[in-house]
């Protein structure tokens, strides 16, 4: 399997963690052929850009044309690409500049952050902060199947697009009535009774966020966070997500006091742009609506 093979390793912008972790997974490094089959991977040292590659990862956001470029032209080296964590999808923790038009500064950077499928088609989608070891064992057999046996149609998302909320550990009290009684930072929450965050009034991205994470936050007593990405049927995160809040937040007080309560509970929320949007702000409808008020076009 491994006879021959060349593999590529491309970090745009963003963290080194999401790539580290492809080589140190057992079956995954197998099937590539490890340390012996990279080919290139500029940060390590391999700089010399092989005229084909068997699998290229892509990790980060991209920000400069001369990503750009690159990006373009190992993909038409590249027999599968493989954009690699949520960065490289959605835009990531560098993201929250997408709404910062650094061309203005530099001619060589983009007007927005892009993502690695708004400039190239890649064959193989995983998500996550890093990815995690369920979804590296999934990736591993779908690897494998291409090399033997060529591409199927149409693009492979790997993970579960479930909703967070959906396997959760954590239950509501009562799921029938089920409110959130109020809106409180982390460090409020001075007596963690085991039950869902958001009943207990802790900001949690749960309902919007997908479950191929394996809940792992969560099983360590901390609320999601959403770096795994939208779940599936959520078009905008942020937005989506203040859905779910209004349908839940102080429901059981009479309507005609809930409007001035509400809006003061969520005056509550510090840096809603970087709470809701921390890792999808490059792939929201507010970014969208952004560049098109500044004449930008399509993202």
């Amino acid at each position: 399997m491994s006879e021959g093979l060349s593999i590529g390793f491309l970090e745009l912008t963003g963290c080194s963690t999401c790539l580290e972790n492809v080589l140190l997974h057992e079956k995954l490094s197998g099937i590539l052929g490890g340390l012996g089959s990279v080919k290139y991977w500029p940060s390590h040292g391999y700089t010399e850009e092989p005229d084909s590659l068997d699998v290229l990862f892509v990790s980060g956001a991209v920000r400069s044309r001369g990503q750009v470029e690159k990006l373009k032209k190992l993909r038409d080296k590249t027999r599968v690409l493989v954009a690699y964590g949520t960065c490289s999808i959605y835009g990531g923790l560098i993201g929250l500049t997408a709404l910062i038009d650094a061309s203005s500064r530099s001619g060589e950077f983009l007007e927005t952050v892009k993502t690695v499928p708004d400039i190239v088609e890649p064959d193989i989608l995983v998500t996550g902060c890093p990815p995690t070891r369920d979804q590296l064992d999934e990736l591993a057999g779908v690897i494998k199947d291409y090399l033997e046996n060529g591409k199927p149609r149409g693009k492979v998302f790997i993970g579960n697009r479930n909703s967070l909320c959906r396997d959760c550990p954590r239950k509501p009290r009562d799921p029938y009535r089920f409110e959130m009684p109020s809106i409180k930072r982390d460090h409020e929450l001075v007596e963690d009774d085991g039950r869902c965050f958001l009943e207990q009034g802790i900001l949690c991205l749960g309902p919007v966020t997908s479950s191929g994470c394996g809940h792992l936050c969560i099983l360590r007593g901390r609320p999601c966070m959403g770096c795994n990405g939208p779940a599936r049927g959520v078009v905008d995160q942020g937005l989506n997500y203040i859905s779910s809040i209004g349908s839940i937040l102080l429901k059981s007080m009479e309507r005609i006091r809930m409007f001035d309560y509400f809006a003061a509970e969520m005056d509550k929320l510090v840096d809603p742009m970087g709470y809701l949007y921390r890792y999808t702000l490059p792939k929201s409808l507010l970014t969208e609506l952004a560049l098109k008020k500044r004449g930008v076009g399509e993202k």
